[in-house]
């Protein structure tokens, strides 16, 4: 009773879900741009047509030009790519922002104008908004232990 209990609450509070995927379709190599994804499409056609008549020495060879410069333009944008992220090596705010740009990540830095202490006296300095916000994070761990009732040790008002 007790565990059904606990998962029904921790069932409304996290749900299992499913991860969500990208598509095969979508390329997921950062270094795969859309010049790339052109030349791609066009050496998939040549295929497409060259495997309908596969007797079409032209076609072929078309294919396998196309092949030859998808190769060549994916390795190319692979080492470019690869060269920028080594540039960030020993440079830990260079690599996060690269990291950052990756995942499209984009941080703004918010400013507290004012900010309230508990007798309600609206503070606006730097130093005074520093300190009350200091002294309520260190008192939190002490505020949240003093509202845990006492038969913390006793778990049968759980089961009602």
């Amino acid at each position: 009773m007790f565990h059904s209990k606990i998962l029904a609450e921790l069932n409304k509070a996290a749900p299992l879900q499913r991860p969500k995927g990208k598509s095969k379709s979508n390329f997921q190599n950062e270094w795969v741009t859309n010049q790339i994804k052109n030349v791609i499409t066009k050496r998939n056609k040549c295929h497409r047509d060259w495997s309908f008549n596969k007797d079409s020495e032209s076609k072929l060879a078309k294919f396998r030009k196309l092949r030859a410069e998808v190769e060549k333009s994916i390795k190319i944008a692979k080492k470019h790519f690869f060269r920028k992220f080594k540039n960030c090596i020993g440079d830990s705010r260079a690599t996060y922002t690269f990291l950052n740009e990756l995942n499209g990540t984009t941080f703004s830095q918010s400013s507290i104008e004012s900010i309230s202490n508990e007798k309600d006296v609206l503070l606006e300095a730097p130093v005074d908004i520093a300190e009350t916000m200091n002294t309520y994070f260190a008192n939190v761990a002490c505020n949240i232990q003093a509202s845990i009732p006492d038969n913390a040790g006793n778990l049968d008002f759980l089961m009602k």
